[in-house]
């Protein structure tokens, strides 16, 4: 039900393409080594993600949401070796590190969205 509701509400098309794992003590953590996430709207895809989602039981809490993966495509244009921690509260992705190589530099990113 999280995952459908943040679908509709980014336009993402999430793949689980492997066994998910759920530990709910003494959070709620979610897991999956095996993600492929598209948009075609902006020709996004991010392939063999290492996807993991947590949140508290708290429920003002926001979801904690950390991906890696050794590939992203946007736009045509390449991003290795990805890394994304953020935070999703309200409808308000804030990330706090997005990383990753582009041809021979580097893309440091941080900032916050509305959806």
């Amino acid at each position: 039900m999280i995952l459908s509701n943040f679908e509709k509400q980014t336009g993402l098309e999430i793949k689980l393409q492997d066994e998910n794992t759920w530990i709910f003590y003494p959070s709620i953590t979610y897991s999956n080594p095996n993600v492929e996430i598209a948009n075609k709207e902006n020709s996004l895809l991010i392939k063999n993600a290492n996807f993991i989602f947590n949140k508290s039981y708290w429920p003002t809490s926001p979801i904690h949401i950390n991906l890696t993966s050794p590939i992203l495509i946007y736009e045509g244009m390449e991003v290795r070796n990805l890394e994304v921690d953020a935070k999703y509260i309200n409808n308000i992705i804030n990330i706090k590190k997005l990383s990753g190589k582009i041809i021979e530099g580097n893309l440091k990113l941080k900032g916050q969205f509305d959806l």
